[in-house]
């Protein structure tokens, strides 16, 4: 989108040579280190995931219920008790 604009700009008016070579080579530039800086953040990125995984190799998942579910599980295991005293 920005080199299209950027065309119709460099042909809408009439300007030196030196100054449309400039614009598209400035214009390639920005491109080539946009690129360059989505390449980095996505090396940080998986190197952020590997250390994760690492990290939570050792450690068991923690899971949590739905409170409905939960307050179900205690309702059980309070009977389950009132039995087991009875």
């Amino acid at each position: 989108m920005v080199i299209v604009g950027l065309l119709f700009y460099l042909r809408a008016y009439k300007e030196t040579a030196s100054v449309k070579i400039g614009m598209l080579i400035l214009m390639v530039l920005f491109l080539a280190m946009l690129v360059g800086l989505f390449y980095i953040s996505y090396k940080m990125l998986l190197k952020v995931r590997q250390e994760e995984r690492a990290a939570n190799a050792n450690q068991p998942q923690q899971r949590q219920l739905h409170p409905k579910l939960q307050a179900q599980l205690e309702q059980q295991k309070k009977a389950q008790d009132k039995d087991a005293q009875d």
